[in-house]
């Protein structure tokens, strides 16, 4: 296998991982039905544990595998201008709904609309850049 292969292998895997963990973190986060310090705990333990450490390797072997070929990425196809676009928007989302989780002491207070606003920004860039990389140009 191809160290290119690998890197976007990599890069993928820990994408889905932080996806799903970010979304688990605010439903973990939004649950009433358990008392507030088991809430807050189980969803600072999903964010610290699963989505930061995804994220930061979604970030470096992104970084590195578009380093890797950047001219084919930014100069001759340009769809990595949309799809870098999409993630920063989704890295943006990420931290302020972390701040959140790591900040709000109740469930209810976890309900606001910027919260919810977050999670859809979140998810619907994610599945935006997903969408460019897969209808990219050749």
């Amino acid at each position: 296998m191809r160290l290119d292969s690998m890197m976007t292998a990599v890069h993928v895997s820990a994408l889905v991982v932080w996806i799903g963990s970010m979304l688990s973190a605010y439903v973990a986060a939004r649950v009433a039905s358990v008392d507030d310090a088991t809430r807050q705990v189980i969803a600072l333990r999903i964010y610290n544990w699963l989505a930061r450490p995804a994220f930061i390797v979604t970030l470096v072997f992104g970084a590195l595998r578009l380093g890797m070929d950047w001219r084919h990425y930014l100069v001759t196809t340009h769809f990595m201008h949309t799809k870098l676009t999409l993630a920063f928007v989704a890295i943006v989302a990420h931290h302020f709904l972390g701040a959140r989780i790591r900040s709000s002491s109740t469930a209810q207070a976890f309900r606001s609309p910027a919260t919810t606003a977050a999670v859809a920004i979140f998810a619907l860039s994610c599945l935006a850049a997903v969408i460019v990389i897969v209808v990219r140009p050749m």
